[in-house]
């Protein structure tokens, strides 16, 4: 895609995402992205709301990239309908700043009920956050559970 005519901090960017389900219940999803920043800029005060002589860098000087990865597993255990397992992987570098990186990992399951038109979903995330100083931050960790019913 195409930004430059909209963005003073980037010269656009390229992604993609290929997914693929074969008959025996396996899956498998990649996905990638880059952003093509121009050379690093720096606003001050009236630009981005700051006072006095303090500067924000929107971002990092290093182009920020996406990389994402998934594997599932369906099948109909229950008889009730299919039960989807995955796992993920994703890492995002230089979004916020220069040397940092975010890795996700997950976990999800799905159990539809074919003769209700509902789903019920549970799944787990830990996301690490590293900065490339001496600063070290706790990992992230999120749960959720849910239903989804189709009518």
């Amino acid at each position: 895609y195409n930004t430059s005519g909209n963005s003073t901090i980037s010269d656009g960017g390229i992604g993609g995402s290929i997914s693929a389900l074969h008959s025996s219940g396996v899956s498998l999803t990649f996905a990638g992205a880059e952003q093509d920043y121009t050379a690093r800029a720096t606003q001050t005060n009236s630009a981005n709301g700051l006072a006095g002589n303090q500067t924000n860098t929107p971002h990092s000087a290093d182009d920020p990239t996406n990389m994402y990865v998934k594997a599932g597993y369906k099948l109909n255990y229950f008889n009730i309908g299919n039960t989807n397992f995955s796992g993920s992987w994703a890492q995002t570098e230089d979004i916020g700043g220069t040397d940092q990186t975010v890795e996700v990992f997950g976990l999800n399951i799905v159990q539809e009920f074919d003769a209700y038109g509902t789903e019920i979903y549970g799944g787990y995330a830990n996301f690490d956050l590293e900065v490339g100083t001496d600063i070290e931050y706790e990992d992230i960790d999120a749960g959720w559970v849910g239903m989804r019913v189709k009518f």
